[in-house]
C-alpha cells in the first residue's frame, strides 16, 4: 500500500513492507568486485536537504522520526549490486530498484541498524539495469538519522589501472564518467623562444559539467593528444581559476602523444567548471591539442595509510609495476578513516588464502575470499568494519604488486591528508634533472604546502603547492652510479609531514634522444664539468672597453674574445649556459653535438652587434 505523506524533507512516498527484515551482522558477504556508482541524490525529493547524503561526511544528514523514503538518481543505468547507508539510531532500512518514470521492479531487500555504523544491503538481482534506488527508512522507536547513501555496483575493479588504461575503460561502466569540455581543441602558441623574446603564450578556456558531488570522486583526470611538449608540466593548467600549475620548460617532442594529468577533486565543483591551457612559457613551435577529455572515477576505496616505518609502501602506491616479495612474513598496518568492505591484492604468483589474515583493531575480520582473475583476489570482509588501524598480514614466501582497500571513505576525500603523486608517472628524467608532478590533499581548502625531495640519488630540492598543486624539479647527485634513480618526495603542511613517497622516474629523455643519435649523456663528475664547461644555470660575466676589449670565459673551454675596435663604448657581455630543459627541441635529422654532450649556451645581451668579427673559440 502507498501513501503520501508530508515531512521534514519535503514530499515523499512511504510504503510498507512485509518482507522480514535482516539485522546488520546478518547482511550475506561480497560476491564480487565492488565499485561505487555515482549517484545524485539532489534530484530527490527534498533536494536542498537530501544533498548531505553524498558530500562523504558523517556528521551531515537527516534526522527523522517517521518513515520516510529517499530516491537517489544513478548517473548512468547500472547493475546495481548494493546499498549502503550509515545510519545512526535504530533504523529498518528497505532497498528496491526503480526506473527514472517510477516503476520498481525486484524484490525489497532490507536490513536493521541497532546503534551507529554502516548497514549494507544487497540488490535484488534481476538482470534489469537500475536507473534509480529507493531507500525507505523507518525508525525503530525514537529519533532516529541518516548521514550518508551510497549506491555500489558489480562490476570489473578499475582501481589498479593507470591513467591510460582507465580512458579505454567502456564508458558504460558504472564507476566511471567521461566529459568533453567545449572547445576539446587548441592550437597554442609559446611566449617566445627565449633570451629578450617573451611575451605571454595563448591559452584556451574551456567548460565542462559535473553531475556529481565532486567531493564522491575519488580520482579525476584530464588528458588530451599533444605534439609539441615534454610532458602536461610544460602546459599552464588552471581549474575554476585555482590549483595554477605547469610551466616548466623542457625540450619539445614532435610526435604526438597521449598525455594526463591528475585534476584535485576538491578544485571541482558540482554544475559546470572552468578549464584553462596555456601554451609553454618558451618554446620554437606551435603545440598542438585535441581531444581533450575529462576523467571522472567514482571513489571506491576507505582512505588509508602506512604508518611511516612500513616497508611495503610499493604495495600501496596503486602502481602495479613497484612490487615485492615477502619472504616469511609482513605485516601492513593502515590508518583508516573509514568503512571497510575488503582488501583487493594483485600478485603475480599463485597466492594461499590461508595465508592473508586481517584485522581491525587488533580484532580479526571475518573474511570470504573472492577470486576475479588469473592474478587478482579479493579478501571480503562479512560485514563493513570501521575502526582506526587495519591490519593485513601475509606469510610468505609470495610475491605482491599491490593492494587496495575498498570501502566508504569517511569524510570529504580531501579530509584526508595525503601525497598523490600523478598516475601515471608523469614525472621524467631530463639528463640529470627530474620533473615530478602531483598534489595534496587536506581539508576543504587546500592547506598551504612546501614539496621537497632527496634521498640517496637527488639533491634536497624544495618548492611550494599552489592550491595543493606542485610541479618539483630537481637534480641528480653526482655521486649517483646507478643506471635508473628515483626521489623520495615529502611534503610538509599546518603542522604534519606526508611521506616520503619513493618516487621511480619513467626514463631518461636526453640519455634516449642521445642512444638514437649515437651518443651518451656526460660522464664527466660535477667539479671537473664546472672546470671545463660551468654547470647548467652558471652564468659569467665582463666588462669590453674601446681601449681594452676584452674577454668573458665560462670554465676553461667557452669564451668569447672581443677587440676594443669592435665596441663604441664599455659594455658588459655574459655568457650562460641554460638548463637542458630550456633549449628548444631541434628538428628532424638534426643533432645536438655541443659539448658536454648535448649542452647549449647564451651569450648576451641579445642582439648585440660589434664594428668587426669576433673570436668565439670553444673546443
Amino acid at each position: 500500500m502507498q501513501k503520501l505523506c508530508l515531512v521534514g524533507i519535503g514530499l515523499l512516498f512511504v510504503f510498507a513492507c512485509d518482507r522480514p527484515s535482516k539485522r546488520v551482522d546478518d547482511a550475506p558477504p561480497l560476491t564480487g568486485v565492488t565499485k561505487s556508482a555515482f549517484t545524485r541524490i539532489a534530484s530527490s525529493p527534498g533536494a536542498a536537504e537530501t544533498i548531505v547524503l553524498d558530500d562523504r561526511d558523517t556528521t551531515s544528514g537527516i534526522n527523522f522520526t517517521r518513515e520516510i523514503e529517499v530516491a537517489a538518481s544513478l548517473v548512468k543505468p547500472t547493475d546495481l549490486w548494493a546499498v549502503k547507508v550509515y545510519a545512526q539510531g535504530g533504523v529498518r532500512i528497505r532497498v528496491q530498484s526503480s526506473t527514472t518514470s517510477g516503476e520498481r521492479f525486484g524484490d525489497i531487500s532490507s536490513t536493521e541498524v541497532h546503534g551507529t555504523g554502516w548497514a549494507r544491503i544487497p540488490s535484488a538481482r534481476t538482470g534489469r539495469l537500475a536507473e534509480r534506488v529507493v531507500v525507505t527508512l523507518t525508525p525503530l522507536g525514537g529519533d532516529a538519522r541518516i548521514t550518508e547513501l551510497e549506491a555500489w555496483a558489480n562490476a570489473e575493479n578499475i582501481e589498479f589501472l593507470s591513467a591510460e588504461k582507465l580512458a579505454a575503460v567502456p564508458e558504460s561502466h558504472p564507476g566511471l564518467l567521461r566529459v568533453r569540455p567545449d572547445p576539446d581543441h587548441a592550437e597554442l602558441t609559446p611566449g617566445g623562444s627565449g633570451d629578450e623574446d617573451v611575451a605571454a603564450p595563448t591559452c584556451v578556456r574551456s567548460r565542462f559539467a559535473v553531475a556529481v558531488n565532486p567531493a564522491s570522486l575519488g580520482r579525476v583526470f584530464l588528458t588530451y593528444r599533444a605534439r609539441g611538449i615534454a610532458g602536461t608540466f610544460a602546459l599552464t593548467t588552471t581549474i575554476n581559476g585555482k590549483g595554477r600549475s605547469g610551466g616548466v620548460v623542457a625540450p619539445a617532442d614532435s610526435e604526438i602523444h597521449r598525455y594526463f594529468e591528475r585534476i584535485p577533486a576538491a578544485l571541482l565543483v558540482s554544475g559546470e567548471n572552468h578549464l584553462e591551457i596555456c601554451g609553454p612559457a618558451v618554446g620554437a613551435t606551435t603545440t598542438r591539442i585535441e581531444d581533450m577529455q575529462v576523467v571522472l572515477q567514482a571513489d571506491s576505496g576507505a582512505a588509508e595509510e602506512p604508518f611511516p616505518e612500513d616497508p611495503a609502501l610499493a604495495f600501496l602506491d596503486s602502481d602495479p609495476s613497484t612490487q615485492g616479495s615477502v619472504r616469511t612474513e609482513l605485516i601492513i598496518p593502515l590508518r583508516l578513516q573509514g568503512s571497510v568492505d575488503g582488501v583487493l591484492i594483485r600478485h603475480p604468483q599463485a597466492l594461499d588464502p590461508a595465508a592473508v589474515s586481517i584485522t581491525v583493531d587488533a580484532a580479526p575480520a571475518a573474511t570470504q575470499w573472492v577470486n576475479l582473475g588469473a592474478d587478482l583476489d579479493l579478501l571480503a570482509l562479512t560485514v563493513p568494519a570501521s575502526g582506526s588501524i587495519l591490519t593485513v598480514k601475509f606469510l610468505g614466501p609470495t610475491h605482491i604488486e599491490d593492494i587496495v582497500i575498498v570501502g566508504s571513505t569517511l569524510g570529504a576525500v580531501s579530509s584526508h591528508r595525503r601525497l598523490v603523486i600523478d598516475q601515471p608517472r608523469d614525472q621524467k628524467a631530463f639528463g640529470n634533472r627530474a620533473i615530478v608532478t602531483g598534489f595534496v590533499e587536506g581539508g576543504t581548502s587546500l592547506p598551504s604546502t612546501t614539496i621537497a625531495s632527496g634521498g640517496d640519488h637527488s639533491y634536497p630540492a624544495e618548492v611550494a603547492a599552489i592550491d595543493g598543486r606542485f610541479v618539483l624539479a630537481a637534480w641528480r647527485k653526482e655521486s649517483s652510479t646507478s643506471a635508473s634513480w628515483w626521489l623520495d618526495v615529502s611534503a610538509s603542511l599546518a603542522g604534519d609531514t606526508l611521506g616520503p613517497r619513493r618516487v621511480f622516474l619513467t626514463g631518461d629523455v636526453l640519455a634516449e634522444r642521445g642512444q638514437r643519435s649515437g651518443r651518451g649523456t656526460t660522464d664527466l663528475g660535477r667539479e671537473e664539468e664546472r672546470a671545463l664547461f660551468g654547470l647548467e644555470g652558471d652564468v659569467a660575466r665582463a666588462t669590453v672597453t674601446p681601449e681594452r676589449g676584452g674577454e668573458v670565459a665560462l670554465g676553461s673551454r667557452v669564451r668569447l674574445t672581443v677587440p676594443g675596435s669592435a665596441v663604441s663604448g664599455s659594455a658588459e657581455l655574459q655568457i650562460r649556459r641554460p638548463d637542458r630543459l630550456e633549449l628548444a627541441r631541434l628538428n628532424a635529422g638534426m643533432v645536438n653535438v655541443t659539448a658536454p654532450s648535448g649542452a647549449g649556451y647564451q651569450f648576451l645581451p641579445s642582439r648585440s652587434r660589434f664594428h668587426l668579427l669576433c673570436r668565439k673559440p670553444s673546443r
